[in-house]
């Protein structure tokens, strides 16, 4: 908890599982709970990964940054991988006219950020 309240910033993300297990409705009610008691001493927010699209922005975000989507571990304060090989298949060719790939997304949202600051 010390940890938690002494970050600049931190997110909590939750899955389908929270309202699938033991306490549905109340598990996401403490965790909503959480969130704002922790605005108390720094910036908190919470974020749901439901379906498939927010999962699938999330994995991009963590290859970029982590060079690993599926699982990154920062429980012990630091990045952790699983040992488990991946082997996927990036899309080669972009649906949209505006961007080439995930690398190309990520950079122009990158460049949207800095110029905001």
């Amino acid at each position: 908890m010390e940890m938690m309240k002494s970050t600049n910033f931190g997110a909590i993300y939750v899955g389908p599982g929270i309202a699938s297990s033991y306490g549905k409705h109340r598990n996401a009610e403490l965790a909503f709970n959480l969130v704002k008691e922790l605005n108390g001493y720094t910036k908190f927010v919470i974020g749901t990964l439901r379906g498939h699209c927010n999962v699938a922005g999330f994995n991009q975000i963590a290859s970029y940054i982590y060079g690993y989507p599926f699982g990154p571990d920062f429980a012990r304060g630091f990045l952790r991988l699983d040992d488990v090989p991946v082997y996927f298949q990036p899309f080669t060719k972009s649906p949209f006219g505006f961007t080439e790939s995930n690398e190309d997304t990520m950079k122009q949202l990158f460049e949207r950020i800095k110029k905001l600051k």
